[in-house]
């Protein structure tokens, strides 16, 4: 059920565009081309109160972190870990495994410099993609790169 208490009917056409949005998406019957997600981004402008814009580019991070935990508190009403089917999709589980480097010259020898593993959840992980080689091909300033010729 949608929470009505934090602000459900603000946030409820944003969760209910989505849910139309992915239902249209995954429907065996429908043919994709057709599909516009006009009222979905309408619905992102409205309950993001214009923070995010379609005629305007942005940092999908900050969108897509907007987004989940919107869908997510509308749903539950709560911030911290309650199931909900968003948590459900796009939580995932990490082990990160760390330890202290001793200074040069000295070894690691004590409880200190043992390795400590921790298990962190998320909803999505970033990734630096490197940049793009130009190579030079020929004679001439054309340049490609392994998608296409600039």
């Amino acid at each position: 059920g949608i929470n009505a208490e934090y602000g459900g009917s603000i946030m409820f056409p944003l969760v209910q565009r989505f849910g139309d949005l992915v239902r249209k998406l995954w429907n065996p019957r429908n043919f994709r081309s057709h599909i516009s997600p006009h009222e979905m981004l309408q619905a992102v402008v409205l309950c993001s109160k214009k923070r995010f814009q379609f005629t305007k580019q942005g940092d999908p991070i900050p969108f897509l972190s907007w987004l989940l935990n919107s869908l997510h508190y509308t749903l539950t009403g709560s911030k911290i870990k309650r199931r909900s089917v968003i948590f459900d999709t796009f939580q995932g589980q990490m082990t990160v495994h760390s330890r202290k480097v001793p200074p040069p010259g000295e070894e690691a020898v004590g409880a200190e410099y043992q390795t400590v593993s921790t298990n962190t959840s998320f909803l999505y992980l970033t990734l630096d993609l490197p940049p793009s080689p130009l190579l030079y091909r020929g004679r001439g300033p054309q340049y490609y790169t392994p998608g296409g010729y600039i």
